[in-house]
């Protein structure tokens, strides 16, 4: 399926109002480095990015991270507290924040997670190069 027909099948389950949250927070931008990334695999998308990411030395359990950040921005995931981006943990939301190039501003637990330890976390991002922003939510649960 090529990047258009999956964002518009993606944006086309998206109520009004997560898509107008997901528009706001740069979807169509990381929807298509995501995309970008999945399908040219990791050293590929090295040799083409301005920043060189992801980094060369990032190990399997980074990458393995920002593969599935990536799937979860294909789904639409991450713009809200009640869809948030999971499974990544602190590290791995910074290396897929780190692929497309965004810094953190700010972060702010937005909730905490039912029956388990862990937190939501709302985190407010620029991107390196211009003035856009973002804010995306991370599940963190951590393991007893």
């Amino acid at each position: 399926m090529s990047m258009n027909n999956k964002m518009e099948e993606v944006m086309d389950g998206m109520t009004p109002e997560y898509l107008s949250l997901a528009e706001e927070n740069q979807f169509i931008y990381l929807f298509s480095k995501a995309f970008l990334y999945l399908k040219m695999g990791p050293e590929a998308y090295r040799r083409r990015d301005f920043f060189k990411q992801p980094s060369e030395d990032a190990d399997a359990d980074e990458l393995a991270a920002i593969e599935n950040g990536c799937r979860q921005i294909l789904d639409g995931r991450g713009f809200s507290a009640d869809q948030p981006l999971t499974g990544l943990g602190i590290s791995g939301f910074y290396r897929l924040m780190d692929l497309f190039h965004f810094k953190l501003r700010s972060q702010s637990v937005a909730g905490s997670v039912e029956g388990r330890r862990g937190m939501l976390d709302r985190m407010d991002m620029q991107h390196a190069m211009d003035e856009r922003t973002c804010v995306l939510f991370n599940l963190v649960c951590y393991e007893d």
